[in-house]
């Protein structure tokens, strides 16, 4: 029993490590609030196939930001449904949006990687910001807040991306889901080792982008994940978590698309760098030790004040992480559930996990 104790220890030490050292950069973050001198043009992108109903309800809202000089291309990736038609009806009243007609020939590279490379190949400035096209932004200062970094000559801006608020548990589990994700990926940044964002709200320098980083892979959709992997350092990248630079977008609807989604984004992971494989396969699987141990010692009757007051001790610290980070991010109604989540989460990934290292998951689209 004195191993299960060990372990109990050692995974709560290290849980309060993460919280304290790694998330605590992004809860006591303190951003500048630098302002350009003169704000330059930037290529906003958007790869779409099949997204007719999306491209008519969430255009508008990106055309209308509040910039001086910008450009919209939309890369049509060989879409069969009103794309065209809705495209042009902006096109009317829109001279910035620029739309690019891509057939299977004439892509490099399969997917939504082929699509990507085309658009930012066309793109006429050096500051590149991606999206989707079932996202749309909180405010029309999104272009403004994601790029303002890029004119101090940093060169990667990672953003953050949350999902539409819904009434079901799915979306309460996606929701949180996507926030403790974005979590690690801003507090690794701040740490100093940034490895993933979100292409749905991702901003670079054109000259960044190199298509070597799509040769040697066969998963079709983890173009931002592979940039960051390939470009990212301490130096060179910021983040940006105020409200208006927030793209929102529509949650998954059953836990079947949700895990599909999941699958493909997880074998993203696989390409990472070793060390991020390490210390990110840590944050479950100590979630994991924590719990099984706790309610071993506890069925046992063993040490129980002790491992109720480290139990108590770590819950405690979390929940003063969480309520500063949440607050900074706008999901302060996130924070009550905390805990739930947290223990749901060893299940959610064991379940995730094991799919991926048991089968290989075929996405039937690139999105």
């Amino acid at each position: 029993m004195n191993i299960i104790l060990l372990l109990f220890i050692a995974a709560a030490a290290i849980q309060i490590t993460f919280d304290l050292v790694v998330f605590g950069r992004l809860a006591w973050h303190r951003k500048t609030n630098q302002i350009p001198e003169q704000w330059q043009p930037v290529s906003v992108i958007i790869c779409a196939r099949n997204e007719a109903e999306n491209l008519k309800k969430n255009l508008l809202s990106i055309l209308k930001q509040d910039y001086s000089s910008f450009e919209l291309i939309v890369v049509d990736d060989e879409s069969d449904d009103e794309t065209e038609i809705i495209l042009k009806s902006f096109q009317n009243q829109f001279s910035n949006l620029r739309v690019i007609h891509l057939n299977q020939e004439e892509k490099i590279f399969p997917g939504k990687k082929g699509a990507l490379t085309e658009g930012i190949k066309h793109a006429a400035h050096d500051f590149i910001l991606l999206t989707d096209a079932d996202c749309f932004p909180q405010s029309d200062q999104w272009i403004k807040k994601m790029t303002t970094p890029l004119h101090f000559n940093l060169e990667i801006v990672i953003g953050y991306s949350p999902y539409e608020k819904q009434n079901s548990f799915l979306n309460w589990m996606i929701r949180w889901d996507t926030l403790f994700i974005a979590i690690q990926y801003f507090s690794f940044a701040l740490m100093g080792k940034p490895y993933m964002a979100v292409g749905r709200n991702l901003a670079y320098r054109k000259k960044i982008f190199n298509t070597d980083i799509f040769s040697n892979t066969k998963i079709l959709s983890g173009d931002d994940d592979l940039l960051i992997q390939h470009a990212a350092t301490f130096a060179n990248t910021a983040i940006e978590i105020s409200p208006e630079s927030f793209m929102f977008s529509k949650p998954k609807e059953t836990f079947a698309e949700w895990y599909k989604q999941k699958a493909r984004h997880l074998q993203a992971g696989l390409h990472y760098k070793w060390m991020d494989k390490i210390l990110l396969s840590l944050i479950p699987l100590t979630r994991f030790l924590f719990y099984s141990t706790l309610i071993i010692l506890l069925w046992n009757k063993t040490e129980v004040v002790s491992v109720l007051a480290l139990f108590i001790g770590r819950i405690l610290i979390q929940s003063v992480v969480y309520h500063r980070i949440l607050k900074r991010v706008a999901e302060k109604s996130l924070w009550k559930t905390w805990l739930f989540y947290d223990t749901a989460y060893v299940l959610l990934y064991l379940i995730f996990i094991t799919s991926i290292l048991w089968r290989t998951v075929t996405p039937p689209s690139w999105k």
